[in-house]
């Protein structure tokens, strides 16, 4: 995806034009969707605090579940996209790519650092209400708590922004002199899309009441461990593919129908 957006962006970057033009686009959506994201987060929040979010959450294993999901999941994709803020990520990213602030950190040292902890701080900042009315330790009203957990959505975007921008600092340093960890970790990026699925498989298979059935007898704790597991699978796989150099089965996959040609 990052390959796609990339060559999308380079096309005509040189042009100083276009990059007025795309700045311009951009703040424009921002200002316009800003204020409908926070309404929709605001809604969303109500709902989940006023009804048991656990629950709305956990997702059914049973066979009628699985059907109901891939019923629902293309209009769920749809959905996503418009209520949540991901198109304004969607633009903040194509704006980096156009002027390189990922793909060459060295030269946005001072940006990054910013970027970084200021998102992450406004990220704590948002999600520290959200987590005492789960430990109990406050009990606002629904209002209240709606609005917090509204809020908490919008601002794991700004968290976001500020760990892709901790990510790209530590690049710097590790892009020198990669060692195991570091090859690994990046074996693992060329082929994320497949660790995705191989991840979510793995879990869905853990915790699944059909099959193994641990969701409703772990706590978080186990449930921390069962990911890390599936994630150190995921990254064992891409380690095993890049000695061989072959790309990841869904990586080649998607390659393949987006460019029609063998990857």
């Amino acid at each position: 995806m990052i390959e796609i957006v990339t060559n999308v962006m380079n096309f005509n970057a040189s042009s100083q034009n276009a990059n007025r033009s795309d700045k311009k686009f951009i703040n424009t959506f921002i200002y316009l969707l800003t204020p409908f994201f926070i309404i929709t987060a605001v809604g969303m929040g109500l709902g989940l605090f006023m009804y048991d979010a656990a629950a709305y959450a956990m997702p059914d294993y049973t066979l009628t579940g699985i059907i109901e999901r891939l019923i629902s999941y293309p209009l769920g994709m749809f959905t996503t996209l418009l209520f949540y803020p991901v198109i304004i990520i969607i633009l903040l990213g194509i704006w980096a790519v156009r002027k390189g602030i990922l793909l060459q950190p060295e030269k946005h040292r001072k940006f990054l650092t910013i970027i970084s902890i200021a998102g992450m701080l406004v990220s704590i900042a948002g999600v520290l209400p959200v987590t005492l009315i789960g430990v109990d330790m406050w009990s606002p009203d629904p209002v209240v708590g709606g609005v917090l957990y509204g809020v908490q959505i919008l601002i794991g975007v700004f968290g976001g922004i500020g760990y892709a921008a901790l990510f790209g600092l530590l690049s710097i340093p590790l892009s020198k002199k990669p060692g195991i960890i570091t090859r690994a970790l990046a074996a693992a990026g060329k082929r994320s899309l497949t660790c995705y699925i191989l991840q979510s498989t793995i879990i869905a298979i853990i915790l699944s009441e059909p099959l193994f059935g641990l969701g409703g007898r772990i706590y978080a704790a186990g449930a921390a461990l069962i990911a890390l597991l599936a994630w150190f699978i995921g990254v064992l796989l891409s380690v095993v593919l890049e000695k061989r150099k072959q790309a990841g089965p869904a990586n080649a996959l998607f390659r393949r129908l987006i460019y029609s040609r063998k990857v």
